[in-house]
């Protein structure tokens, strides 16, 4: 029949709303137990905030088993709406009906610079209009630091002259240590490659907000508020 296809897709949303009620209801009668097992499905649009999280979660609860899924931030996004994932670490997402978020923290975008680049130096930070026409290697439209460096630059009036578009931090680091131009990186996402070094871009809309959320039905699910407390602390 042709319209197979939609009751199929009816039927595992109707089914996914029932594991959730089934999931409440034991939240509901463990509420009094100590939470010693359970299943965490995360995802996150970069590690540097959710490793640590998760480090204090395996602390206070060793018997939990969690499956990280890192991404994108559309591909982030889209696992927790979806319901592949219970909770996630997000950037830069808008409040919408269903989804509860909490802001973490927020980060700065900085120029990516080879070690020998005469930048390395200004410890003030760069004026974001000294990258006009600058050969640069950035990571792909869909990333949210580049989203947020695009607009910035097209409010100023910035040019840069994109050589190389990639799909990753590690990618840009390598480009940049290979001196084919300069990068962008997220504050949070300096790591310690003696080869580059990042120095803050100066210029207004150039940070980004970093949130944890889940969807609201299952915020009550004691092995994610478990997780959103931790991730608070």
């Amino acid at each position: 029949r042709s319209d197979l296809p939609d009751e199929g897709s009816r039927l595992v949303a109707i089914t996914r709303t029932l594991f959730a009620l089934e999931e409440a209801a034991e939240a509901l009668l463990d509420a009094n137990r100590q939470l010693v097992s359970g299943r965490l499905e995360v995802a996150a649009d970069g590690p540097h905030l959710v490793m640590p999280m998760l480090a204090r979660l395996r602390a206070s609860y060793p018997g939990i088993t969690v499956n990280l899924r890192l991404g994108n931030a559309q591909e982030t996004l889209a696992a927790l709406l979806s319901e592949h994932v219970d909770v996630a670490v997000l950037t830069e997402v808008e409040a919408r009906p269903g989804l509860f978020l909490e802001e973490l923290v927020n980060s700065r975008i900085c120029a990516l610079l080879p070690r020998q680049h005469p930048w390395c130096e200004r410890n003030e930070g760069v004026p974001l209009e000294e990258l006009d026409q600058q050969i640069m290697v950035l990571r792909e439209p869909g990333s949210i630091t580049r989203r947020t460096f695009d607009r910035a630059c097209a409010e100023q009036g910035v040019q840069p002259r994109v050589l190389l578009e990639l799909d990753s931090r590690e990618a840009v680091t390598e480009a940049v240590a290979a001196e084919l131009g300069v990068g962008v990186v997220s504050s949070l996402e300096v790591g310690n490659d003696p080869r580059v070094r990042a120095v803050p871009l100066v210029g207004p809309e150039l940070t980004n907000r970093h949130l944890i959320g889940c969807l609201e039905k299952r915020r009550g699910l004691r092995v994610i508020r478990a997780f959103l407390e931790l991730a608070a602390a």
